[in-house]
């Protein structure tokens, strides 16, 4: 591989990997025809040229994070098709690249890092580096697709902070305004959340108005669709108090609890702002009319989320923060899976339901009374009914949450317990 260019793939790699010629085998004294070890042929697969699609199916993408590092290449070469000058094109080419690998911080007061177009070089160049009609076509295509194919290859993942921000530049690109919302961080939360998370709640809300979503997590989008709060905070973003609060409501978080500081009631508090906002799904789908397109595939989206949070939730973990993050990101795939259900149709739901309890009949006795409360409570919202403020019912059913300020009710016995706040 010493021919080609360090920071480019390589289209027709299987050539590179087969057994080794005699020139080759005597370059470093082995015998000829002898065959690349497996770990060789893998870390060299990582270096093959191809559509995203292909690198998801080959497994050489594995999750949505990764996805995350390579899209980049995609849009930086969507951005530069309508840059006449070459030299400008591989000049703009090589920043936005350089830019997309930094190291991502997340700041505190609703402060961002500094963004490409800020910068003065970058800025400067503007005039000549503008999409045009055909860069701006073939950016919605982009989005389009690294969109679906992240929701449907990685259903159960919520989208990583690095995806949301290249997905956002493809928009921006494709002249489309998307409000498009980061996983905040629960030990750095300041309490406040910027003007976008309402735009976001509000897509959500005209697009899961009396849904199964809405009633399994006890909300009332009338009220968010009629919120009109949005002003300047002091440093600078835009913000909605009311949203703020009603976050705050929802987690069960009043007077009595909002004094001192624990990480516990904040990421209570920030998992409330993504489930009104659906942590992006809506406003991609319905921005980008993916519904319709989705439909077929909603149930075994649903389907393999229940999966993979049975799978989870099963897996030995040594003590009690890898517990917790096992439940937190568990509830956030129960939550993904509630949507492609709100989406279903009421004969592909009442399936599912069918489907999961004979799922659960295969799985441990242990497990399957931990889990008793989560699948109870689905199959009462189903029917028709509602939880109680609180998220319990009295006929044992639970709503399923990641984030507890009390003991979380799936904790396992055997494992030693800790102060959660």
């Amino acid at each position: 591989m010493q021919d080609y260019p360090d920071d480019e793939g390589v289209q027709e790699i299987e050539k590179l990997l087969g057994p080794l010629s005699v020139d080759e085998a005597s370059r470093i004294n082995a015998a000829a025809g002898w065959v690349l070890p497996k770990s060789v042929v893998a870390k060299a697969m990582r270096c093959l040229d191809a559509p995203l699609s292909s690198l998801i199916d080959r497994q050489i993408v594995s999750s949505s994070e990764v996805m995350a590092t390579v899209l980049p290449l995609l849009t930086a070469s969507i951005r530069i098709s309508s840059i006449e000058d070459k030299d400008l094109a591989r000049v703009f080419e090589g920043e936005y690249r350089s830019f997309r690998r930094r190291r991502s911080l997340l700041l505190l007061n609703l402060e961002s890092q500094v963004r490409l177009e800020e910068l003065p070089w970058i800025s400067a160049i503007e005039p000549w580096t503008g999409p045009d009609i055909s860069s701006r076509e073939a950016a919605r295509a982009a989005l389009v697709q690294a969109t679906t194919l992240a929701i449907e290859k990685f259903p159960q993942t919520i989208l990583p902070n690095k995806l949301i921000k290249e997905l956002r530049a493809l928009a921006g690109t494709a002249g489309l305004t998307l409000p498009l919302v980061d996983e905040l961080a629960a030990d750095i939360f300041m309490g406040a959340f910027s003007a976008t998370f309402l735009a976001a709640a509000k897509e959500a809300a005209r697009l899961l108005s009396g849904s199964l979503y809405e009633r399994y997590y006890g909300l009332d989008y009338n009220l968010i669709l009629a919120l009109d709060d949005v002003k300047k905070s002091p440093f600078g973003t835009s913000t909605s108090p009311e949203f703020a609060r009603l976050c705050q409501h929802l987690a069960g978080v009043d007077q009595s609890r909002a004094a001192g500081w624990s990480v516990a009631r904040n990421g209570a508090i920030v998992e409330q702002s993504q489930i009104l906002t659906t942590h992006n799904l809506a406003a991609l789908c319905r921005s980008l009319d993916l519904c319709d397109v989705m439909r077929p595939r909603l149930p075994a989206l649903a389907s393999d989320c229940f999966k993979w949070i049975c799978r989870r939730l099963q897996m030995q973990v040594p003590e009690w923060r890898a517990e917790l993050q096992s439940i937190k990101n568990s509830a956030y795939a129960w939550r993904q899976m509630l949507f492609y259900l709100s989406l279903s149709d009421r004969s592909q739901l009442d399936s599912f339901i069918g489907w999961g309890e004979e799922y659960l009949k295969g799985q441990p006795e242990q497990f399957r009374q931990r889990f008793a409360p989560v699948m109870e409570g689905l199959i009462l919202v189903a029917s028709g009914g509602r939880f109680s403020f609180d998220g319990t019912h009295p006929s044992g059913g639970r709503r399923f949450l990641g984030w507890s300020i009390d003991r979380h009710f799936l904790r396992a016995q055997n494992i030693r317990a800790e102060s959660e706040s």
